[in-house]
């Protein structure tokens, strides 16, 4: 997958970033983007049985290449907008 521009949209807000170079806020995005994405993966398919995983992820391998998989993935899955969301948030709390 790659960061869309809602998803960097996302990140600038929670991370209020505006004082870096370009290149620093496109390697932050990979990263976080990233990580945010795994999580996201990781506890969606948790979330689903085996044949809705299987469903699940040949829909990600038939859309992975398109520009706008991002949007009609969280447009289709809903349940895994709101884990985005929330991976989004943890990343944001502050570590104790």
């Amino acid at each position: 997958m790659h960061i869309t521009p809602t998803m960097m949209q996302e990140i600038e807000q929670v991370f209020a970033i505006d004082n870096l170079s370009p290149h620093e806020k496109n390697t932050l995005y990979i990263k976080v983007g990233n990580e945010v994405l795994e999580n996201t993966l990781l506890r969606y398919l948790a979330s689903l049985t085996e044949w809705e995983q299987s469903s699940f992820e040949k829909w990600i391998t038939a859309h992975a290449a398109h520009a706008d998989m991002m949007s009609k993935l969280l447009l289709l899955y809903p349940d895994f907008g709101k884990i985005f969301s929330e991976e989004i948030l943890i990343l944001s709390e502050p570590t104790k």
